[in-house]
Parts: C-alpha cells; sequence; structure tokens
C-alpha cells in the first residue's frame, strides 16, 4: 500500500547538483576570453559541446576515452 507518492525536493543551495560546495568554485579557463566553466558545468555538457570545449588541449581527449568506454 503507497499512502504517499513519490517527492522529490532540489537542494536549492546546489540545484540538485549533489557537489560539495566547495567543487563548483573550482574553474577552468579554456581559452582567452572565454566564460569559466567549473566540473559540474562540463558534466552537463553533451559530448559534443565537451570535445569542442577541450579541443585546444591535447593532454584532454574526449572521444579516445569515449571509444575506450563503448568497446
Amino acid at each position: 500500500m503507497q499512502l504517499l507518492s513519490d517527492v522529490y525536493l532540489r537542494c536549492p543551495d546546489r540545484d540538485g547538483r549533489r557537489y560539495r560546495p566547495e567543487v563548483p568554485e573550482v574553474k577552468l579557463l579554456t581559452t582567452v576570453g572565454a566564460q569559466p566553466v567549473s566540473i559540474a558545468d562540463v558534466l552537463d555538457m553533451t559530448v559534443s559541446q565537451a570535445a569542442e570545449l577541450f579541443a585546444d588541449h591535447p593532454d584532454i581527449d574526449i572521444l579516445r576515452a569515449l571509444a575506450h568506454w563503448t568497446t
């Protein structure tokens, strides 16, 4: 028997992201003049957006990493 329906409440401080408060404060500057992005911002991106963001960073190869996980 179910008396109450499922209830989901978003944390007002973190908007439901579940990160410790200091995590979104760390920002990555990708290119000169670009908006800094946090880890949370990157994880909210699509693969295409993240690949474009990190295109100028040879140490970060998103497509190679994805190929590893899909095989």
